[in-house]
């Protein structure tokens, strides 16, 4: 409780709740002041404060906030002599308190009720010395005692020590620049005695810094590059001391990237540590905390699979461990052990580059004492947790540029099946061209099944002589209005993942050639992320790659992809194109093709949300994004959905949900405004008369019906599809087209 009288040499105050749980004092002569603040009667523990400030006013505060002021309208009584505080009743027994009481505190000077230490009872959970509403203000854990010897702000001193202290255990240094006959970058002279306010770089523990570089080929060029170190394609802080997260094994193609940190051992140690990586990394490790003292420690110098420990897929695997890299700066190396002491911090950091296909980088520790057990293949890297911490710059200013808005959302019509290839019935027409002509090794091209109904290729074994190329190739189709086509097709796939191997879809227009239909114009199902990186005729273009969904359980599923707008009397054909650029296995079955179906009609109109933010912390920084969805439970992550930009084909239930788009600085993000998707107008059908040859014709979109007066029943014309030349000698009808 807090309570404070002013201007006074002293008086009897009295402190009280009532049986109705309002608050109620006596002081210094005024009346008895009843409040309408009332303490919750819930069993838990709360805080109460009363601030009188003399000729002023009475202020009622639970749990910090204010809940009743009583304006001061009697006089104080200076002359009175009692200087006894009461808590729980007046001197003669009257006005009983109800309730507990865990700790008191009356202080000098009017209070503001940010001044207010508001929060209740000294619970400590965890017995670590800090109570819980003290953690709960830090973000420590109430149920783990160890972060009573971290140090949140790295200043020195414990969070236990910052407690005892008073003072603010993740706070860093404020600081203050003040500038005088300095020009800007444009030449004017900045105003006299101009200042700016910010603080030092503040410690989170149990977080690395991970920075990424596109674009990079070396770790030589990585530390050349003018971007390098302060200005990353993008940063992300990870949990663990390895990229991508959760040993994953592709993060990308042709970059670089930086794991860095600082590892505080547990107790003094003799350590040994152990790298892997595809491709090559280096790891430093400094003999302080101080990153201009690191010294090279251990290397990949050829690749290994993600938390691949010890042993290599290719290189020298004793160079992966400290304790076998003839090659370590260590000083004072005098066995293969790296001696460090508890609680103090040491920086660490690995560089890494990456050409294409597979990559990880991770970093993990063990015992020198044991060494003959080594960290086992496929464990977790064990730089996590209280052992590893970043410093970060709070300075950020993050800041939206560019806010989502609304977008207008159009479904698609139903459309007019052009063409439905079920290949139980037959192979459909469709050919096959091999390149080169005879299949390498025990590759086979593309077969038709007729027992499974279906085409399959068999392109991948575990002889090599690659690359393969089959093609599996449509009749020529005619069109019969101008219009979209859309191709939907069942199939199901496995091709070498990493983006080694994938299938392709293209599409001939009027006998041309044939051409990769946009990654962007499917529908449903489409592309992996990424370009191809294997040889062969896929190389650098989008493609399926890895398994289809359900690929194990022999489950097929269905893509659709708009191959393009045309022309009436066009013709167009279908090529599924396989590319397999060397020996893998398993791959077999690759690719399977069930049926596939052609419709002619608008599809669904691609939908963009756009936004922009920004950031600066003493120069441009990089900004991540996250675009979510709310179904009605809450937004959570739409997976892949990381850049400015999110481009969908809507279907009918995403007009029930909202969107918002995440901007994110390592440690600090905002979220945009929520938008949602808003029905569109649709284009309404068409219909137009014309003649030819002395013919009645009708041109028309949708689908054209009839009746033989104009109130109808009008019925749909069997067969029609525009154009549409009315029957010689026909009964007079009336046409109408219709969605």
């Amino acid at each position: 409780m807090v309570f404070f009288f002013s201007n006074g040499p002293g008086g009897a105050i009295s402190f009280s709740v009532n049986t109705d749980r309002t608050v109620f004092v006596t002081t210094l002569g005024v009346l008895d002041a009843n409040s309408s603040a009332v303490v919750p009667d819930d069993g838990a523990w709360h805080h109460i404060a009363v601030v009188h400030e003399n000729g002023v006013a009475l202020r009622y505060y639970v749990d910090g906030v204010l809940q009743a002021t009583r304006d001061y309208t009697g006089s104080v009584i200076y002359t009175r002599t009692q200087d006894f505080f009461t808590l729980g009743a007046e001197p003669g027994g009257g006005l009983p308190y109800v309730g507990q009481v865990d700790r008191l505190k009356v202080s000098s000077g009017v209070l503001t009720a940010e001044q207010l230490d508001s929060y209740p009872a000294m619970l400590d959970t965890d017995s670590d010395g800090m109570p819980d509403y003290w953690e709960t203000r830090y973000g420590f854990d109430l149920n783990d005692p160890s972060d009573a010897g971290e140090d949140c702000n790295g200043d020195g001193e414990t969070n236990l020590q910052e407690f005892q202290a008073g003072t603010h255990p993740c706070d860093s240094t404020s600081l203050t620049v003040t500038v005088n006959n300095v020009k800007d970058l444009t030449g004017n002279v900045i105003a006299a005695n101009s200042t700016r306010d910010f603080t030092t770089h503040v410690w989170q523990s149990g977080v690395v810094l991970h920075q990424f570089w596109q674009g990079v080929g070396s770790i030589a060029a990585l530390t050349n590059d003018s971007r390098f170190p302060d200005a990353p394609t993008f940063a992300t802080l990870e949990p663990l001391f390895e990229y991508p997260p959760n040993g994953g094994n592709e993060g990308g193609s042709s970059y670089g990237n930086r794991l860095s940190g600082w590892f505080t051992p547990e107790a003094t140690d003799e350590f040994i540590f152990y790298v892997c990586s595809d491709d090559p990394s280096n790891l430093y490790l400094s003999t302080d905390a101080n990153p201009a003292n690191k010294k090279l420690v251990a290397r990949e110098v050829g690749y290994s699979g993600p938390r691949t420990w010890t042993g290599t897929s290719s290189g020298d695997a004793t160079t992966k461990q400290s304790d076998t890299f003839i090659e370590s700066e260590w000083p004072g190396l005098e066995f293969p052990a790296i001696r460090l002491e508890g609680g103090k911090k040491y920086y660490i950091e690995i560089l890494h580059t990456e050409g294409g296909g597979g990559d990880n980088v991770g970093v993990t520790f063990g015992r020198f004492a044991d060494f003959a057990t080594p960290p086992a293949n496929g464990s977790a890297p064990r730089l996590t947790g209280n052992l590893i911490g970043a410093y970060l710059d709070p300075n950020v200013e993050l800041a939206f540029t560019e806010q989502p808005t609304d977008q207008v959302g159009v479904l698609p019509s139903a459309g007019v099946e052009l063409v439905l290839e079920d290949f139980n019935a037959s192979n459909g027409g469709f050919t096959v061209e091999n390149d080169p002509a005879t299949p390498p090794g025990a590759w086979k091209p593309w077969i038709y099944d007729a027992t499974g109904g279906q085409w399959s290729a068999d392109g991948s074994d575990t002889e090599c002589g690659g690359p393969f190329n089959p093609r599996l190739t449509s009749p020529a189709y005619g069109v019969p209005q101008s219009d979209e086509v859309t191709l939907t097709f069942t199939h199901r796939y496995r091709f070498e993942g990493d983006l080694y191997d994938g299938g392709q879809v293209r599409v001939s227009v009027n006998g041309g050639a044939f051409t990769p239909v946009p990654a962007d114009n499917f529908t449903v199902n489409g592309y992996a992320a990424g370009n191809i990186v294997g040889n062969g005729i896929l190389n650098g273009q989008r493609a399926f790659n890895s398994d289809s969904a359900g690929y194990e359980a022999v489950e097929f599923i269905q893509s659709s992809v708009i191959l393009g707008t045309f022309s009436q009397g066009d013709t167009i054909a279908v090529q599924f194109v396989g590319g397999w650029d060397d020996c893998w296995s398993p791959g077999q079955p690759a690719w399977q093709i069930k049926d596939l179906q052609l419709v002619i009609g608008k599809a669904a109109q691609a939908v963009t949300f756009t936004g922009a933010a920004v950031a600066n912390a003493g120069g441009p920084t990089t900004v991540s994004y996250q675009w979510q969805r709310n179904d009605g439970a809450g937004f959570v992550d739409i997976d892949g959905a990381t850049a400015s930009e999110l481009r969908f084909y809507p279907v009918a239930a995403d007009f029930d949900a909202t969107f918002q788009l995440v901007a994110s600085v390592l440690n600090q993000s905002i979220s945009s405004d929520v938008v949602k998707l808003v029905e569109g107008a649709v284009e309404p059908p068409q219909i137009s008369v014309g003649l030819s040859s002395g013919s009645v014709v009708l041109t028309f979109t949708g689908t054209l019906v009839s009746a033989s007066n104009p109130a109808g029943p009008y019925d749909a014309v069997e067969g029609a599809q525009s154009p549409y030349t009315v029957p010689a000698g026909a009964n007079a009808a009336f046409y109408r087209s219709r969605e």
